[in-house]
């Protein structure tokens, strides 16, 4: 069974509640890993607009605790685009079914369907590791 590294562990932990609950069910079943950028400075988030990988000053990952998350499939093949859009739709999966349970109370969607409308052909920005609460 998979399972994360303490990095990995120690980064979830600064995480919302409802994001950490959800990590460790798909861990159980997938083998990933939780990038570097959990919580970011302003700074930080800046520099991320700067070198296009993020489009905004007001993301989730300003906020403490982080109300998002970048998650990578292990090993980290950034060309398998496939892979990783089946990790996040097994973490939207397990959150739909937690919240219906009462175990979460928050929603998510992930960066690459932002609409949520199952198709990721339609976006404009694509950010295949990130989840966010909504």
């Amino acid at each position: 069974m998979p399972k994360f590294s303490e990095q990995s562990f120690s980064l979830l932990r600064q995480c919302h509640r409802d994001i950490q609950v959800v990590a460790m069910a798909v861990i159980e079943k997938i083998d990933f890993t939780i990038l570097s950028s959990t919580i970011r400075t302003k700074e930080q988030q800046e520099q991320y607009v700067k070198e296009g990988k993020s489009k905004t000053m007001n993301s989730k990952h300003l906020l403490v605790p982080s109300q998002a998350i970048d998650i990578a499939p292990y090993p980290i093949d950034w060309n398998d685009r496939t892979r990783f859009a089946y990790l996040a739709g097994y973490w939207l999966g397990v959150a739909e079914r937690f919240k219906s349970l009462g175990l979460i109370t928050s929603n998510f969607r992930w960066g690459g369907d932002w609409n949520r409308n199952g198709e990721t052909k339609d976006e404009k920005f694509s950010d295949i590791p990130h989840i966010e609460i909504i």
